[in-house]
């Protein structure tokens, strides 16, 4: 499609005739530089069109060969740049310079080539320009907007202390000032203009808070002496109008419809309202202080005229009803859209998309025109989307909270991280069974306004439970990672919500998080193994011409990837980095001699034997930890999985010792290939980590009865049971039901059959792998909905 469309843009330059070109040079993710190409001209039906043709990758900056990549494009779309009548680029060098710049190679092949420079780029010039050769006062002005941003941006904590203030409802947020994006300018001024007096009390009350660094303090301090001169609430107000007006023309001149006339009026007129506004500051302002004389007819007059603003704001609000049918759709298409994570934007993209298929898809039904009718009138702007995905999320958690409470028991989960903006924040998950079975759902992503303590945290997972009105009573455990501030003994979160709820509860230190931290316990010398692999990896990654030429030797060479993988400490055993890097090694030996680099590790008999025993023992941690991670995974299911890995690691262990390697595919090819391997060396690594998993994972053998107790409730010892957390459930009063049904057919027969189930479930599974049936494996039950 991509090359067809190309192909028809081609084709409409041609019936046009003359044409002009517009190019941009600049990097992409994997920095490859690469040109944007652009090409305008006039359609048979007398409009201006604006093409974007493709990006196409560049090795030089030069003038002559960038005019030679045009050039190249041109005929490649079969046109003649004898044809091209108009050239336009950013204000750079090699491609506005008169003798050896872009625009003056092509001019030697087509002196019919115009050349006008790009109106966007020359306009930034200008404002960068005004405001390095303006007076002082303009200068100490921005650097103090730099300052605010620094400020604030210097850590997470000011950054909500100043802009998420719950005592100030502010609207903008500052933005770094830039010297190629000058719309980051007029932002800082609006967020500032708008927000003063709630910036300015914020940063005086940092600068009088006893909690905070003398340093912080005294940076605060300058800066509210700085908002409180006169000079800088009048600067605030003059730069925010200049520069909105400036703003909307840069973005008018960049719009794809713009023309040459458009263009230079768009300049002029800006020009004019900076005229004007000199003028009426002169002029109005002067006649506004001597009719309102005193500060307080001053204020009277700003609230008159914000009071009629808003009036008008109002009178253009109302409410358009839509027929039931397109509003049910609506929520459905809204639904869809949330679910995968697009913008609330798509919704009209969706719409219009449907009504085009529709136009094909219905073009035999009678009433195709009801059809497309009913399409159009469905709601689906971005503000709709927006509102219809908020709703349904509110009747979620409000049908979640029902479950919760009437649920005889339910556990949480809380897990600390950071957003995008930096701001801390605690996930809050909570597991509970109904009347569809096992449940396991996120409950609220809790910010953390201040500090991130042990008591920081319960007090905000709390007061959020108690916000969603969530019964406490029955709540029986709960897991987090390993942090001193979740699990510390005296001031850990989970010590705390137990003394905030006044009793026991079970507790549990994240699975996942344990066996990531025994799978850290490698000898020292494979530990450097790993870093000169990861060293390797960033060397041919990092550099974007090396990474390119390395992934194109493996296309070449037909290797099974593509590419290398980076490493990642936090999630590392799900990225089978070594394993790729094994399979590629020859290639990347290769490859590091053409590029003059030296690791005579990759030659070293020994460094490879140990190289190769990580490869084989991260395949197996990663199987481990691929089965922990999925979803809807009971507390016992993932203890047994642990329980069965602690006994392999005996197999793999005396594997290594006898040498067979029947268990390290890789080391064994290895070890055929060179028979130079030191067992005892692989024996004692993989006897340590399986100490490793036999230290933890404490919380869960200690309760491992308890956890059992739903599968085999007649087959474990009751005084051995954690009734503690089960509020209401006496521990004497169950083992007398238990030992009243121990003997009855009805409920042995019960728990028999429900045995039976899960193990012929279990076969089922090993069969589907075996034949390798992977869609007809997830049509099985999970286990936990048959017990449950």
């Amino acid at each position: 499609m991509g090359e067809k469309t190309k192909q028809m843009i081609a084709k409409e330059i041609r019936q046009a005739k003359y044409f002009s070109v517009i190019v941009d040079s600049t990097p992409d993710l994997a920095h490859v530089d690469q040109l944007t190409f652009v090409f305008r001209f006039v359609s048979e039906d007398g409009r201006v069109v604006e093409r974007f043709i493709g990006f196409e990758p560049i090795h030089s900056h030069t003038g002559i060969s960038l005019a030679e990549s045009v050039i190249e494009m041109v005929r490649g779309l079969g046109l003649e740049l004898s044809n091209c009548r108009g050239q336009s680029y950013d204000n750079a060098s090699n491609m506005s310079g008169k003798y050896s710049g872009l625009q003056a190679h092509l001019k030697k092949q087509n002196p019919l080539i115009l050349y006008t420079p790009c109106a966007a780029h020359s306009l930034n010039l200008v404002g960068v320009n005004s405001i390095n050769n303006c007076c002082e006062e303009v200068k100490s002005f921005f650097e103090l907007l730099q300052s605010l941003y620094t400020f604030s941006n210097a850590s997470t904590h000011r950054w909500r202390t100043v802009f998420q203030n719950s005592e100030h409802h502010i609207s903008h947020t500052l933005k770094s000032l830039s010297t190629t994006r000058w719309s980051c300018r007029a932002e800082s001024t609006k967020a500032l203009n708008e927000n003063y007096g709630a910036i300015r009390d914020t940063l005086a009350k940092i600068a009088s808070d006893c909690d905070e660094k003398i340093q912080t303090k005294c940076e605060a301090a300058a800066l509210v002496a700085k908002l409180d001169k006169l000079e800088t609430v009048i600067m605030s107000m003059l730069w925010d109008r200049v520069l909105q007006r400036f703003k909307a023309t840069s973005d008018q001149l960049q719009k794809s419809n713009m023309d040459l006339a458009t263009a230079v009026f768009a300049l002029l007129l800006l020009f004019f309202c900076a005229h004007c506004t000199h003028i009426h500051f002169q002029n109005k302002h002067l006649a506004f202080a001597e009719k309102y004389s005193t500060e307080d007819e001053r204020k009277r007059a700003i609230s008159e005229l914000l009071r009629k603003a808003e009036e008008r704001k109002l009178s253009f609000k109302k409410w358009i009803s839509s027929p039931q049918s397109t509003s049910t759709a609506s929520f459905v298409a809204a639904l869809e859209i949330a679910k995968r994570g697009k913008p609330f934007t798509d919704g009209e993209y969706m719409k219009e998309s449907f009504m085009k298929i529709s136009e094909h898809l219905f073009s035999d039904f009678k009433n195709k025109r009801e059809i497309i009718q009913k399409i159009r009138e469905m709601p689906l702007s971005a503000k709709t989307v927006r509102d219809r995905t908020i709703k349904m999320a509110e009747n979620i958690s409000s049908k979640q909270i029902v479950d919760i409470n009437s649920a005889q028991a339910f556990s949480i989960a809380c897990d600390e991280s950071s957003d995008v903006n930096d701001v801390e924040q605690t996930a809050l998950l909570c597991r509970y069974v109904n009347s569809d079975g096992p449940q396991e759902e996120l409950i609220e992503l809790i910010p953390l306004k201040g500090q991130t303590r042990g008591q920081d945290i319960c007090d905000a997972v709390l007061s959020c439970l108690e916000a969603k009105g969530i019964n406490t009573t029955h709540l029986v455990s709960v897991s987090t990672d390993g942090a001193p501030s979740m699990r510390g003994a005296h001031k850990g979160f989970v010590n705390l919500l137990q003394k905030s709820l006044d009793r026991e509860l079970m507790t549990f230190h994240c699975i996942l998080h344990q066996e990531a931290l025994c799978a850290q316990t490698f000898p020292p010398d494979c530990v450097e193994v790993m870093n000169l692999v990861i060293k390797i990896v960033n060397k041919i990654i990092v550099n974007g011409l090396s990474h390119r030429q390395f992934c194109s030797l493996l296309e070449e060479v037909g290797n099974a990837y593509s590419d290398l993988l980076l490493h990642n400490k936090v999630r590392w055993l799900s990225r089978e980095v070594l394993k790729r890097f094994a399979t590629c090694l020859e290639h990347v030996k290769t490859f590091l001699e053409s590029k003059g680099l030296s690791y005579p590790e990759l030659e070293d008999l020994d460094w490879l034997s140990k190289f190769y025993f990580m490869v084989d023992m991260t395949s197996h941690l990663n199987t481990l930890n691929k089965n922990l991670q999925g979803k809807g995974r009971t507390a016992l299911q993932m203890l047994e999985d642990v329980l069965a890995f602690e006994r392999k690691m005996t197999v793999f262990a005396r594997d290594a010792q006898k040498g067979t390697l029947s268990h390290f595919p890789s080391l064994r090819e290895f070890k055929e290939a060179n028979n130079q391997i030191n067992y005892d060396y692989f024996h004692r690594a993989i006897i340590t980590m399986q100490a490793a998993f036999g230290e933890r994972f404490s919380d869960f053998r200690k309760e491992k009865p308890t956890l059992s107790f739903p599968v085999t409730p007649l087959d474990i010892d009751p005084s051995l049971l954690n009734t503690v957390a089960f509020t209401g459930v006496s521990k004497p009063d169950l083992e007398i039901e238990l030992a009243d049904i121990a003997d009855k057919d009805l409920w042995v027969n019960k728990f028999k059959s429900l045995t039976a189930d899960i193990e012929e479930v279990a076969c089922q599974k090993a069969t589907l792998v075996k034949e390798h049936k992977w869609s007809d494996m997830e049509k099985l039950p999970p286990p936990r909905q048959t017990c449950f």
